[in-house]
């Protein structure tokens, strides 16, 4: 299975990297060396035989690492996903079509100082309707809440705070730290908009 753990640049997305309609798919925006799959929590419904998992970040290093961390995990984890790539790109203009994935993740993103575009624009964008997005903050908490505080950032007709189904033992070690979960509004039709 290692091989089929593929690392891209990404004007290479387009022709090399398949987002199937049937997949359940998962975006980590800024997953650095420590892809996302293993610590999430799927729908019962949700097999990982059929989960494409996508980590993106701008330090190609860091993805490396991050390919060879999941190489060792073997393939009879049954917390792998069965398709792992990632692409080297920046979360402000993502090279996927509309609604491709079922949840976008941030996991100690939103609170890094480097961020000065507003984020949840992509997320949206990319999230199908009812898509989640799942905001994990260890490192910097206070960066984050504070982003989350302004009026607007999350968009009110974009996003519902919902009860959070993920898992959490990250956040146990910081009372400060979170984890929050928002389910993407289905999208208004541009004729009636």
């Amino acid at each position: 299975m290692s091989e089929q753990i593929k690392l891209y640049k990404k004007e290479q997305v387009e022709n090399q990297v398949e987002i199937k309609e049937g997949d359940f798919n998962i975006l980590d925006i800024g997953c650095s060396d420590m892809p996302f799959p293993l610590t999430v929590k799927l729908e019962k419904s949700v097999d990982f035989k059929n989960t494409h998992y996508v980590g993106i970040d701008i330090d190609e290093a860091n993805l490396k690492e991050g390919r060879d961390w999941l190489r060792g995990r073997g393939e009879e984890n049954f917390r792998r996903p069965s398709k792992i790539d990632f692409i080297v790109c920046d979360s402000r203009n993502l090279p996927f079509k509309k609604r491709s994935f079922d949840i976008v993740v941030f996991r100690n993103f939103l609170g890094n100082p480097k961020i000065f575009d507003n984020p949840t624009d992509e997320a949206y964008r990319v999230l199908k309707d009812g898509g989640k997005l799942v905001i994990m903050e260890t490192y910097t908490p206070k960066n984050a809440k504070e982003l989350l505080e302004i009026s607007g950032f999350m968009g009110e007709d974009r996003f519902i705070k919902k009860e959070n189904e993920y898992n959490n033992r990250d956040t146990d070690k910081d009372p400060d730290a979170f984890v929050l979960t928002f389910e993407k509004l289905k999208e208004k039709d541009e004729k009636t908009a």
